[in-house]
């Protein structure tokens, strides 16, 4: 990452691919960080904003150089790639529904649609006493018709049945006819640092999902959200108890139909 000269009064910021082994990551990278750029308006913040998309990637790639994902977050990816699989794809375009994947870019919620919402956790427990919740933002239904919120109950073993993230990833890239949406598929788990020249770190652990439920958030549902917060208070993590949130309770085709949303 470097500036160049330019006309007078002006500087480019020029973020250049020196080795090989980066090309995959290298398009979602510039693509992230010039839609950053293209966010603000002021030079003074659009650089520093700039310069923040660029570390976010080299501690994320960091992260998972040596040993791929850690545990907790192949995990919730592949929960993420369950839930697009399963309900999202069969119910939306494949552009649509690849569109509205929106976990690994890092928004409040693993699914985004205008008129709604879907955030997905992903556990190997049955009936979890409480759900970790990451900000302030993520169950803040404002702007939303629905809000619905999922938990997968997912069994992970090395070895015998089960499903890889290898797989996933491969049976949804066979699902996908159109070359430009299976581009788009790639770059979102390159953003998610799931990296094909790593795929030999993927074949295990197998998971198999025993179940699923979904609440919808509404009226009184357990959260914190953003009004919530006193001037000066910001990311705010904290832990809702799934035995409050019984009445919440919604089927997978109620949710099928709020995810087609109106007719």
């Amino acid at each position: 990452m470097q500036f160049a000269p330019a006309t007078v009064g002006y500087r480019n910021l020029q973020v250049v691919l020196t080795s090989d082994a980066g090309r995959e990551v290298f398009n979602p990278l510039i693509a992230d960080i010039a839609a950053t750029a293209v966010a603000h308006d002021d030079p003074d913040t659009l650089v520093g904003a700039a310069i923040g998309r660029f570390e976010h990637w080299r501690r994320l790639l960091e992260s998972v150089r040596e040993n791929g994902l850690p545990p907790e977050r192949r995990r919730g990816l592949y929960g993420e790639l369950f839930l697009l699989r399963e309900l999202v794809l069969p119910t939306l375009s494949a552009t649509a529904a690849i569109s509205c994947w929106t976990g690994p870019t890092g928004a409040d919620q693993d699914f985004q649609l205008e008129h709604m919402a879907l955030e997905v956790k992903t556990g190997r427990m049955k009936s979890p006493p409480t759900l970790d919740i990451a900000s302030e933002r993520q169950l803040d239904a404002t702007g939303l018709d629905h809000l619905v919120l999922t938990h997968l109950w997912v069994e992970e073993r090395r070895g015998g049945s089960g499903e890889s993230l290898n797989r996933i990833v491969d049976d949804i890239r066979a699902h996908i006819e159109k070359a430009a949406i299976r581009y788009h598929f790639d770059d979102l788990l390159a953003n998610a640092a799931f990296l094909d020249e790593q795929r030999e770190q993927y074949d295990e652990p197998r998971y198999g999902v025993r179940g699923r439920t979904f609440w919808l958030v509404k009226g009184d549902f357990p959260r914190v959200i953003r009004t919530d917060l006193r001037d000066g208070v910001r990311d705010c993590r904290y832990q809702i108890s799934v035995g409050k949130l019984d009445r919440y309770r919604v089927t997978e085709e109620e949710v099928v139909s709020i995810v087609k949303g109106p007719m």
